[in-house]
């Protein structure tokens, strides 16, 4: 299992998906290049893009970014792109 987030409160895992030859991995470290793959994808409609429980990343307007700092901090949201 490779953990590519950081959480603000603690997650329960259960310890019965790491049986057998598994490890956790944690990565917080993003590069230019993985940035710029993941601004491609969703150029090119892989990810869907919008608002709702449907939607990989949530858009919002710049006056909304407090409201989803809450939203992500509360886990109503998962990614959020803020539009300027």
């Amino acid at each position: 299992m490779v953990v590519l987030a950081t959480y603000e409160k603690p997650v329960v895992l259960n310890p019965n998906s790491f049986a057998g030859r598994k490890s956790v991995t944690h990565s917080a470290v993003y590069t230019r290049e993985d940035f710029a793959a993941v601004i491609d994808a969703m150029a090119r409609g892989v990810y869907t893009l919008g608002s709702g429980s449907s939607c990989w990343v949530d858009i919002v307007e710049l006056d909304d970014v407090v409201t989803s700092l809450s939203a992500l901090r509360e886990g109503r949201a998962m990614r959020v792109l803020v539009s300027v």
